[in-house]
C-alpha cells in the first residue's frame, strides 16, 4: 500500500506527457518514454528550437551563463598516473593528476586488470556531490560506486575538482555556480584521452554523477555530448537553478549578496536565473538520462528528479526514472539494485 502513491503520481506525470511503458520492480518504478516522434510533432520542436535559440543566444551576454560554458575551449594536459593505493584481485587504484585551462586537477583512476589493449575498457567519469574541501581527501565520495564499476570491467576516473585534495586551491566557484567543476569532469575525458592507453577505450564513455554531480554531469552532457554515451544522475540536484541557490547559497554563503547585487534576484532578472539553469536547455540534450532517485531524500527532495523527469519527457528527450520509496540521499537497501539497473543502462549504450 505505501507504493500506491508513488504510482499514482507518476501516473498523473506520464497521463501529462503522453504514453509511455511503466516497468515494476521490488525497489522502485521505472518509466521511459517510448513513442516515436511524428512529422507533426518534429516540426512542432523544430519550430520551438528555433524560438530556443534566439532566447539562448540573448544569454551570451552574462559572462557567467551556460551559453558561454559550452563554447569555451577546455584544453587540458595529458593524465599522469601517479602512486599506487593499494590492488584487489580485479583492478589497481591509482592517483592520478591533469591540468584543465591551468588549473591543476588531482583525482583517482581504477584499472581494471581484464582491461588490455586487445580488449579495452570502457570509460566511466564518477562525479562527486558536496564535500566540504576542508575534510574532502583524494578520490573520496562514490567509493562503492568506484568499487563496483571496476569490477565489472570499465576503467573509473573520479575527479576531485579544482579546491579539492591535490587540486590548485583558492579558486572561486561559488560566484560561476561550480561551472568550473564541469570542464574538471570533462577534462578528466580529455586528459585520458590524451594519456592515450591502450587499455582506455575513451570513445565509449559514461558518467555518473551524485547530488551536486548529478548539476555537473547534466551540464557536461550539455556542453560536450559527443565525449559522453549516456548519464545516471543519482540523487541530482535540480535542474533549475533557482532551487539550489535557495537552498543551499542565499543564506549560507557571503557570495550570495555578491550575486545578487551582480545579476538580481530572480524576479529582477528572470533571464539571468534561466541562463544558468540547466532545464533552459533540455531541447539540447542529446545523451540518453536514467535519474535514480529515492522518495525520502530530504536533501535533493524527489520532487526536483520528477521536475527534471518531466521536463525532458516533454522536450522528447532518451530519459527513465527510477525512484525508491525507502531510501534517502545515498543508497542503502537497494544499492545493488541501483547499481545493477545502472550498469545495464550504460551497457546497453556503449558499442
Amino acid at each position: 500500500m505505501k507504493n500506491i502513491p508513488l504510482l499514482l503520481i507518476l501516473s498523473l506525470i506520464l497521463s501529462a506527457c503522453g504514453s509511455n511503458d511503466l516497468i515494476h520492480n521490488t525497489d522502485g518504478i521505472s518509466s521511459k518514454q517510448s513513442n516515436p516522434v511524428d512529422q507533426d510533432t518534429k516540426l512542432t520542436l523544430d519550430q520551438n528550437s528555433d524560438i530556443d535559440d534566439q532566447v539562448q543566444n540573448r544569454f551570451k551576454k552574462y559572462p557567467i551563463s551556460l551559453e558561454n560554458l559550452k563554447n569555451e575551449p577546455i584544453e587540458v594536459t595529458a593524465l599522469k598516473l601517479g602512486k599506487i593505493e593499494y590492488s584487489t584481485n580485479n583492478y589497481t587504484r591509482y592517483q592520478a593528476e591533469y591540468s584543465v585551462n591551468g588549473v591543476l586537477n588531482s583525482a583517482i583512476v581504477n584499472i581494471p586488470f581484464s582491461a588490455t589493449a586487445q580488449n579495452p575498457a570502457p570509460l566511466i567519469v564518477t562525479n562527486h556531490g558536496y564535500i566540504d574541501p576542508k575534510i574532502y581527501t583524494n578520490g573520496r565520495g562514490l567509493k562503492r560506486e568506484q568499487n563496483f564499476f571496476a569490477n565489472n570491467g570499465y576503467v573509473v576516473i573520479h575527479p576531485d575538482y579544482r579546491n579539492h585534495a591535490f587540486s590548485d586551491k583558492n579558486i572561486e566557484t561559488t560566484t560561476d555556480f561550480r561551472f568550473g567543476y564541469v570542464q574538471d569532469s570533462l577534462g578528466a575525458i580529455l586528459a585520458l584521452k590524451q594519456l592515450n592507453d591502450p587499455r582506455i577505450d575513451t570513445s565509449n564513455t559514461v558518467m555518473l554523477g551524485h547530488s551536486m554531480g548529478g548539476g555537473v554531469t547534466m551540464k557536461s552532457i550539455l556542453t560536450r555530448p559527443d565525449l559522453i554515451k549516456a548519464a545516471v544522475l543519482y540523487a541530482p540536484v535540480s535542474s533549475n537553478e533557482r532551487d539550489n541557490f535557495d537552498k543551499w547559497t542565499r543564506n549560507s554563503y557571503p557570495q550570495a549578496s555578491q550575486i545578487l547585487e551582480s545579476y538580481g534576484d530572480f524576479l529582477e532578472n528572470p533571464e539571468f536565473w534561466d541562463s544558468i539553469s540547466i532545464d533552459s536547455y533540455f531541447d539540447k540534450f542529446e545523451v540518453p538520462v536514467l535519474i535514480q532517485q529515492g522518495a525520502k531524500d530530504d536533501s535533493t527532495p524527489i520532487e526536483w528528479a520528477r521536475a527534471t523527469y518531466a521536463k525532458l519527457i516533454d522536450a522528447k528527450k532518451d530519459v527513465q526514472i527510477i525512484e525508491y520509496p525507502y531510501e534517502g540521499h545515498e543508497f542503502a537497501t537497494s544499492f545493488n539494485s541501483f547499481m545493477n539497473s545502472s550498469l545495464d543502462f550504460f551497457n546497453s549504450h556503449i558499442e
